[in-house]
C-alpha cells in the first residue's frame, strides 16, 4: 500500500471535496488528519493493496486502480464530484417521472446524494457494486444523513439485492442510471450486478418518455410477437461460422467495398441504420436488427428495396414491424419485465441486449452460435466529427459539441464520443468478459473496446471460404 504521506501529498493538492465534512475553517493539521483517514479508508476498503494508487494528471490527482483485466479505472474526480454528479443527473433524469431512481453502482455516494437533492419526492435505490468505494464514502462523510432518509434504499450487488431491485423496476415510471466505472471494477461478489448492467442498460438513462413509448410499442406489437417466428428457431444455427456485425458508424464507408466483394465468407447481421448505405452498395445482409422505439427508426426503414430477415424486439417501432415484407423474427431482451408481460409463455428467445441496436445484433450473433465475430462500422465514436456512414438516415457532422468526451481508439489517438456510446462501450466490454469466442473490432478509428482484438476487415475475410447459408425453416414447436 502506498504510504500515508504519499496519499496526503496527492490529496492536499486535489480539489475533490470528498472531505467536505471538514469545515473550511479547520486547521491544516485537522485537514491533513481528515484527508489521511479518507485516503487510508479508501485504499484499505478497496482491498487491492498497492494496486490502488493516487496518480498525477494534467487535471489534478485521481484515484486509480486496475480492474480484474488489468485496465486502469478512475473512480474519484479531481474536480467537484458533487457538482459533476448534479450535472450528470440533471441531463438524464426525466422530470415527468415519479417512479424510483435506480443507481446501478453507488460509487462513493455523490450521485446518491444529488439524486435525493434533485428529486426529493422520489425513491432512490442504490446498488452497491464496488463495496470499497461505498464504505469509503461512509467513512469520509459523503453519505452523512442520506441513509437515514426512508426514501433512500441501498441494496447489495448480489442475488437478494437484485431481487429487491427487480421489485423497484416493476414501475415503468422510473429512471435507471449506470455508474460505468463502478461496474467495470466489480469484484466477483458483484458479478450478478455486473451481469444485471447488461439487462438494465436497455432503459438506462433513457430519453424522456422512452419507457412509455417502449410500452406502447410492445402493446402494438403483441400480435406479431405471438405469430412471428421466434429467434429460438435459429438457436445455434450458425454453428461456429464467422459473422460480421455491421453498424452504421463512419468506418462503414470504407468497409462496404470489402463486404460487397467477400460478404459470402461470413454471415452478415446489420443494424437497421446500416441498411440504406448497404443497399446503395448492392449488399443484402442475412439479418437486420431493429429495436429502437422512436419515429426516426421508422423513417430510416421506409422504402427499402432490400429485405433481409428482420430480428425485432417488443420495443421496435410498430410501423417497422407492420411494413416489413421479408421474414420477421421476434426476440426480447432478457431480464426485462415487459418481455415477460408480452410473452408470458417464454416462446421468444431472450437476448442480453444493452439498449442500443448494435448490442442486440451482437447478442443475436452469440445466440445463434457464431464463431469469430467481427464488428464492422461499430465505431461508437465520431471520427472526423461524423456521426454515421454516408447515406445513413441520421448522418450529420458535429460542430464542437461541448458534451463530447475523448476516449482511446485503436489507432493510438483519442476519438470523440458521447454519453450513449460511452454506455455502449461499457456494455461491449462487459459482454467480452463472458463471451467464449473470438471478438474482432475492425474499426481502426473508432473507440477501443477492451476484450476485443483489432484486425482489418480484409484480413478477417481474406482466406475464408464462401459459406453455405442455408438456415432451418421451421417454427418453434412445429
Amino acid at each position: 500500500m502506498h504510504s500515508t504521506n504519499a496519499m496526503l501529498d496527492a490529496l492536499i493538492h486535489a480539489t475533490d471535496p470528498l472531505t467536505r465534512n471538514v469545515a473550511e475553517s479547520s486547521s491544516k493539521t485537522d485537514r491533513r488528519a481528515a484527508l489521511a483517514r479518507f485516503g487510508e479508508a479508501l485504499v484499505g476498503y478497496l482491498g487491492r493493496g498497492s494496486a490502488a494508487a493516487f496518480k498525477s494528471s494534467p487535471r489534478g490527482y485521481l484515484l486509480q486502480l486496475p480492474d480484474d483485466n488489468g485496465r486502469v479505472v478512475t473512480l474519484c474526480s479531481p474536480r467537484d464530484p458533487f457538482a459533476e454528479a448534479a450535472r450528470f443527473l440533471e441531463s438524464r433524469l426525466n422530470p415527468t417521472r415519479r417512479g424510483p431512481i435506480v443507481l446501478l453502482g453507488v460509487g462513493a455516494g455523490h450521485r446518491l446524494v444529488q439524486a435525493r437533492h434533485l428529486a426529493p419526492e422520489r425513491e432512490v435505490v442504490g446498488v452497491v457494486i464496488c463495496r470499497g468505494a461505498f464504505l469509503a464514502g461512509l467513512e469520509s462523510g459523503v453519505l452523512d444523513g442520506v441513509l437515514d432518509d426512508p426514501r433512500v434504499r441501498i441494496v447489495p450487488g448480489n442475488a437478494s439485492g437484485l431481487a429487491q431491485l427487480g421489485e423497484a423496476m416493476k414501475s415503468n415510471d422510473g429512471d435507471v442510471i449506470v455508474h460505468e466505472a463502478a461496474v467495470r471494477v466489480a469484484d466477483e461478489d458483484a458479478a450478478e450486478a455486473a451481469r444485471l448492467a447488461r439487462h438494465l442498460l436497455t432503459y438506462a438513462d433513457a430519453p424522456p418518455m422512452a419507457a412509455e413509448r417502449i410500452r406502447l410499442n410492445a402493446m402494438a406489437n403483441r400480435e406479431p410477437l405471438r405469430k412471428d417466428w421466434s429467434l429460438a428457431t435459429w438457436r445455434g444455427a450458425l454453428a461456429g461460422d464467422p459473422v460480421l456485425v455491421v453498424g452504421a458508424g463512419p468506418s462503414l464507408d470504407a468497409a462496404l467495398p470489402i463486404i460487397e466483394r467477400h460478404g459470402k465468407r461470413a454471415w452478415i447481421i446489420a443494424v437497421d441504420a446500416a441498411l440504406r448505405p448497404m443497399q446503395a452498395a448492392g449488399i443484402v445482409p442475412d439479418f437486420a436488427v431493429s429495436i429502437d422505439p422512436n419515429d426516426a427508426n421508422a423513417e430510416q426503414c421506409r422504402d427499402l428495396n432490400i429485405l433481409p430477415r428482420l430480428i425485432y424486439f417488443p420495443s421496435t417501432h410498430p410501423e417497422v414491424v407492420a411494413r416489413w415484407q421479408g421474414e420477421r423474427i421476434a426476440a426480447a431482451p432478457e431480464g426485462d419485465p415487459l418481455s415477460d408481460e408480452v410473452d408470458p409463455e417464454g416462446r421468444l428467445a431472450r437476448l442480453r441486449s444493452g439498449g442500443i441496436v448494435g448490442t442486440a445484433a451482437l447478442a443475436a450473433a452469440e445466440y445463434m452460435a457464431a464463431g469469430a465475430i467481427a464488428m464492422v462500422g461499430m465505431d461508437l465514436a465520431f471520427p472526423d466529427q461524423r456521426t454515421h456512414a454516408a447515406g445513413a438516415h441520421h448522418f450529420r457532422r458535429l460542430d464542437g459539441d461541448p458534451y463530447l468526451k475523448f476516449v482511446p481508439s485503436w489507432n493510438g489517438d483519442r476519438v470523440p464520443t458521447g454519453p450513449v456510446f460511452e454506455r455502449a462501450i461499457a456494455w461491449f466490454e462487459l459482454f467480452a468478459r463472458s463471451h467464449e469466442g473470438t471478438l474482432i473490432d475492425t474499426c481502426r478509428d473508432g473507440a477501443r473496446k477492451e476484450g476485443f482484438v483489432f484486425q482489418t476487415l480484409g484480413r478477417f475475410l481474406r482466406e475464408r471460404p464462401d459459406l453455405d447459408k442455408t438456415l432451418p425453416q421451421r417454427r418453434v414447436g412445429v
